[in-house]
């Protein structure tokens, strides 16, 4: 069920984007906010706060995010406790096996 104001539908949104993970941001194009607070109604399918949608979002108001192999290589690193260049390089070397 979507909220007040969320036009996308929650259940179908969430199903699909599950599989790949990933996170929602507001879009820079048309999200405003009042001193940081953000302005614009909260979408429980997003799980970000939503602008009145423009080109750079085509209308959604918001961006996804996918989570990717390097993601999954360079956050890995980070709880391990291992160096940003550490980490960056894992998630390089993540990509890289997920090519081949």
């Amino acid at each position: 069920m979507a909220t007040k104001g969320d036009t996308l539908n929650v259940e179908a949104f969430r199903e699909v984007t599950t599989d790949n993970g990933g996170w929602g941001d507001p879009c820079s194009g048309c999200h405003e906010s009042s001193e940081g607070v953000p302005t614009g109604e909260y979408s429980k399918a997003m799980q970000c706060h939503r602008g009145s949608g423009c080109r750079e979002c085509g209308g959604l108001g918001a961006v996804w995010h996918e989570w990717t192999a390097f993601d999954e290589g360079y956050y890995g690193a980070l709880k391990e406790g291992r160096s940003e260049q550490q980490a960056l390089e894992a998630g390089a070397a993540a990509r890289a096996a997920q090519s081949n």
